[in-house]
């Protein structure tokens, strides 16, 4: 497999600041790229060893970037500075490509769908690769399986990527992957650095970290167990004492010159006459209507979903091929469906909102057709408990709600 050329030199590409991680090593195969994959480890140690201990002249340098930075927070957080910073993972001549990382990880989770949407779509390839970087940093497990496809990139810089940001997850999901490239990629770097050995080793920091794991987790059996043989000795001890006790108690010493006491003649108390209490009569349950039927449906293909039915809204969730979704209402148009997600799905999938719904906005081009009657979408309507048990078929016909996806009106090209 040959290198691909990129746009930019291996110095820039290659990440400035990049954590010490097992990943970043090579297998001793190659003893050359290991040679040179072990300085540079050493070399980020000392480098993040000395901003840790000199915070000062880190931050001296840094006033313009700090000004930089604050000047923009507060669009930090917004889609379009968002689709501001992916542009500027790709291009080099952007004025933000060398923060582009760094920022996209402040603004944390918002980012996470488009740096997953980059990843996946792999164009340009140094978009990829700096979204994969990102997704590292971030240590999500909803990138697991983004990162995990992009494993088998053509690119050999995108998979390195992929790599190193899967050991800093340590997702023990990506293990059967990383051992069929460390056993079969062949490519290298721009900067030389093999990507087999890069995963050989991101695997030996995913075993090491699972024997340590499983070190913890005996230890803690063990001290749970004793403390519970220490919590049964004490229980014991207490019912014994307990017992002894109460057999004193129970056994008393009658004196021998103790007068006897007659008794008191009992009266035995006579019955009295009791007021019948009256029968009120008990309310009758209002019968409460039935919950609309559950009418599901399937993403076809990888989509967004949005807050409102339009392009333009800000998204708050993502879907993938074959998720199951549960369509709640439509537009007017019938191009866009109000779903909420299903049992069967993705655990990259997700829809996110504030008022707990988790409900959100689909084209209709990315979802099979419902199996029902989908209703119409009003400023009344009430997102009220599916029922499960209800047989969509028979659910009332009406002509205004009939399901404009039946047509065969093309679909929307960007949704």
């Amino acid at each position: 497999m040959t290198t691909e050329k990129s746009q930019e030199t291996p110095e820039q590409i290659a990440p400035a600041a990049a954590p010490a991680s097992p990943a970043n090593a090579a297998s001793g195969s190659n003893d050359t790229s290991t040679d040179a994959t072990k300085v540079g480890s050493v070399m980020d140690q000392l480098q993040s060893f000395t901003r840790r201990l000199n915070p000062s002249s880190n931050a001296s340098g840094t006033s313009s970037r700090r000004t930089r930075s604050n000047g923009t927070r507060s669009l930090e957080t917004s889609p379009e500075r968002i689709q501001q910073l992916i542009q500027a993972l790709g291009d080099p001549q952007h004025s933000d490509h060398a923060a582009a990382v760094e920022l996209l990880v402040q603004i944390g989770s918002p980012a996470l769908p488009y740096l997953i949407e980059t990843l996946n779509t792999g164009e340009p390839w140094l978009a990829a690769y700096r979204s994969a970087e990102a997704l590292g940093y971030l240590a999500d497990g909803r990138s697991t399986g983004a990162l995990i496809r992009a494993l088998r990139h053509p690119n050999s810089n995108v998979r390195w990527s992929a790599v190193r940001s899967l050991s800093m997850l340590g997702d023990f999901r990506a293990v059967f992957e990383l051992r069929r490239v460390a056993n079969e990629d062949v490519g290298r770097t721009s900067w030389g650095e093999s990507v087999a050995s890069t995963a050989q080793s991101a695997l030996d920091h995913l075993r090491a970290k699972s024997a340590v794991g499983q070190t913890i987790e005996l230890i803690k059996t063990a001290i749970t167990a004793v403390l519970m043989i220490l919590a049964l000795v004490l229980a014991l001890s207490f019912f014994e004492q307990l017992r002894d006790e109460l057999a004193i108690i129970g056994r008393t010493d009658i004196p021998e010159n103790v007068v006897g006491v007659i008794p008191p003649t009992l009266l035995t108390p006579q019955p009295t006459a009791t007021a019948t209490p009256e029968v009120t009569p008990t309310p009758l349950p209002i019968p409460t209507p039935a919950p609309p039927p559950v009418i599901l449906g399937t993403a076809l293909q990888v989509g967004n979903v949005r807050l409102s039915p339009s392009v333009d809204d800000v998204v708050i969730g993502l879907l993938n091929e074959n998720d199951e979704v549960i369509f709640r209402a439509r537009d007017v148009s019938g191009e866009w469906y109000l779903i909420q997600l299903g049992e069967r799905r993705s655990v990259d999938s997700f829809i996110e909102t504030l008022d707990g719904t988790n409900a959100g906005w689909v084209s209709s081009s990315l979802l099979s057709a419902p199996t029902g009657t989908v209703p119409v979408f009003d400023e009344n309507f009430d997102l009220t408990p599916l029922n499960p048990d209800a047989d969509p078929s028979e659910a009332a016909d009406d002509p205004n709600d009939a399901d404009p996806s039946d047509t065969d009106a093309p679909p929307s090209p960007s949704q």
